[in-house]
């Protein structure tokens, strides 16, 4: 009897359905960060792209799979699907978690340079001027890492300075830097941690919304790629491709839809966790020095018996000393 055999084809065509093809190269794409007004332009820009690379580069035939929440990305990435993902999109921070498995190979350069800075934003009108003035109040903030996220906001973006989950009210995960710069515009939060870069952000600064915080450099979003995928010659035609986005027109239009100037090729030794790790800033040492008027310097007196007395070079600082009404110094 062959009563069996219908069953068995319609499983095997619900398998081909759901079933990844075979050699798929997935793109997987998360960039919060994005100074891209929706979803729908991020996932054409991101296509333009890989459009392009694979017109330069044949081997190459990325399939972007784009994502909004950290979440879904993680999912998809550790899943069985994720055997698929042959190169990530994202930001450093997101890279930084899978660092073992892929290697950063092109960054975003944008206004010439890798990096960007995160601003520390309120309402104008909120009376903060400064970090100290947001003690105690809500933050916003845009999920870029998942384990590291804590680390990451609190060493890198706030530098040491502060524990944000001790020195805000609430610390919330939002989906977006748009999102995050608008819940605060509309008082849905008090703070939120926004790119400069942000269009939505740009048109309120100053006026709506001011900065009370700046953080350090950071990396921009990289483009990395599963260890063990590029051979030497495929690597070498990648390289030329991105080299000629800014000179090639095809290659301008794709830099446009991204909001980008160019990408950076990185040495094959750059790692994520280089990328995400900015040098801390200098900070200044302030020291006071007294008021002149107080100063009054007298005659030392012979040393006793149990003085020890040291000669010591010391470089005093130059500044007036009170005059005794002779006109001579005391």
């Amino acid at each position: 009897m062959n009563c069996g055999r219908p069953l068995v084809l319609t499983i095997a065509l619900a398998f081909l359905l759901v079933a990844p093809a075979l050699g798929q190269q997935v793109l997987l794409v998360y960039l919060p960060g994005a100074p891209i007004e929706s979803a729908n332009n991020l996932a054409d820009a991101t296509a333009a792209l890989t459009g392009y690379l694979a017109r330069e580069v044949p081997e190459v035939t990325l399939e972007p799979r784009l994502y909004r929440r950290l979440a879904d990305a993680e999912t998809y990435l550790q899943g069985p699907e994720g055997a698929n993902v042959v190169a990530i999109l994202a930001e450093a921070s997101f890279l930084r978690e899978v660092d073992t498995d892929f290697a950063p190979a092109f960054r975003f350069l944008r206004g010439g340079k890798p990096t960007y800075r995160r601003l520390l934003v309120v309402q104008a009108d909120s009376g903060a001027a400064k970090l100290v003035d947001v003690q105690g109040r809500s933050l916003g903030v845009v999920e870029t890492a998942a384990t590291s996220a804590g680390a990451f906001l609190a060493q890198t973006v706030f530098e040491g300075e502060v524990d944000p989950t001790s020195w805000f009210s609430q610390v919330t995960a939002i989906s977006d830097d748009f999102t995050a710069a608008a819940n605060v515009l509309y008082g849905q939060i008090d703070a939120a941690m926004v790119a400069d870069h942000n269009p939505f952000l740009a048109s309120h600064l100053g006026n709506d919304l001011i900065s009370v915080y700046e953080s350090p450099p950071l990396s921009l979003p990289a483009l990395a790629f599963r260890k063990g995928f590029l051979s030497g010659n495929v690597r070498q035609n990648l390289d030329g491709a991105v080299g000629r986005l800014v000179s090639d027109q095809a290659g301008q239009n794709v830099l446009t839809q991204l909001r980008l100037d160019g990408m950076e090729i990185l040495s094959a030794g750059t790692t994520s966790a280089g990328l995400a790790a900015p040098a801390p800033r200098a900070k200044e040492l302030a020291i006071a020095l007294p008021d002149p008027a107080l100063l009054q310097l007298k005659p030392l007196g012979p040393p006793s018996p149990d003085t020890v007395t040291f000669d010591l070079e010391v470089e005093l600082p130059d500044i007036p000393l009170p005059l005794s009404q002779e006109g001579g110094s005391q």
